[in-house]
């Protein structure tokens, strides 16, 4: 009897060294794995402040305002440019009707009614 239960203990003994040689390692992997994974970390965040320096510097109002004037050549709008809402054509062919505070009808329905052209 004592040889069974001293040969059960031998086997449980093993077991449970095996298990536990199993478990340091299975520990010391995802210990490496963490430090990997920090380090990665650590690596985008530098990666990131640089883009966010870089992304600074490109979107500086001087810098932009003298590539504008380089590149695009833009001019003043004169005032013979801007236009009155009532000149603007319809949509999907319905005709503009704008009503005023007074409730007279201006637009292209007015032209019309006069005899006029839109």
């Amino acid at each position: 009897m004592i040889r069974r239960s001293a040969l059960a203990m031998l086997v449980l003994a093993a077991a449970f060294g095996f298990a536990l040689y199993n478990l340091t390692y299975e520990v010391q992997r995802l210990e490496t794995e963490l430090r990997r994974t920090n380090k990665a970390m650590l690596e985008e965040r530098d990666a990131i402040r640089v883009l966010q320096a870089e992304w600074s510097y490109l979107n500086e109002p001087g810098r932009l305002s003298a590539l504008a004037r380089k590149h695009l050549h833009l001019a003043a709008v004169g005032g013979g440019r801007i236009k009155a809402v009532a000149d603007l054509p319809a949509r999907d062919g319905a005709p503009a009707r704008i009503e005023t505070v007074e409730g007279e009808t201006k637009g292209v329905e007015a032209r019309f009614a006069k005899g006029g052209t839109p």
